[in-house]
């Protein structure tokens, strides 16, 4: 059975973030002002493994074996993101 969590990120570019074994990211995006990430985890995953978030801004160069997982707008700073993850 899997559950989804959520995960505050920094505001940084580039950043890594400790997950379960087998996460599946779902989606990042803000809520109450913090950027956070949703994933798909099993809950009984003592496993962690690191996966690299990049939150880069129109014009930002990508990291090489970066996947594309969603564009975001924040409304605070009406600022767009575009979500990549490793």
């Amino acid at each position: 059975m899997r559950v989804v969590y959520k995960y505050a990120l920094d505001a940084e570019v580039t950043q890594t973030v400790s997950l379960p074994t087998g996460a599946i990211i779902r989606h990042v995006g803000p809520q109450n002002g913090v950027m956070q990430l949703w994933a798909d985890v099993d809950p009984n995953t003592t496993d962690r493994e690191d996966r690299t978030v990049m939150l880069a801004p129109s014009g930002c160069w990508i990291e090489d074996g970066m996947t594309y997982t969603n564009t975001i707008k924040t409304i605070e700073a009406d600022i767009v993101l575009h979500v990549y993850v490793r």
